[in-house]
């Protein structure tokens, strides 16, 4: 192998580890909501809006079947029922 393969072999994976660090640092909110999405897509859940009076409920839907309504307690969000919709 050629002393710049070798270069290269050691090189584009620091440079590529060393983004992601600097993106995750500078971004974090955006990395957030790009992996919360990813996990909502790949669960085949929509985020969905009701209006309840003054209230504007925001709720996840998808699947297939029965509907099934899964209430989250006190400090969670409906983020917390993903992994559970994947093998439903």
């Amino acid at each position: 192998m050629s002393k710049m393969i070798k270069r290269a072999i050691i090189v584009i994976p620091i440079v590529l580890i060393a983004g992601a660090v600097l993106v995750y640092n500078f971004l974090p909110q955006t990395v957030f909501i790009l992996l919360r999405n990813m996990e909502r897509n790949a669960a085949g859940l929509e985020q969905k809006h009701i209006e309840v009076g003054e209230w504007r409920i925001t709720y996840l839907a998808g699947g297939r079947g029965e509907a099934l309504v899964l209430l989250h307690g006190f400090g969670a969000n409906k983020d917390n029922w993903r992994p559970v919709t994947r093998i439903c």
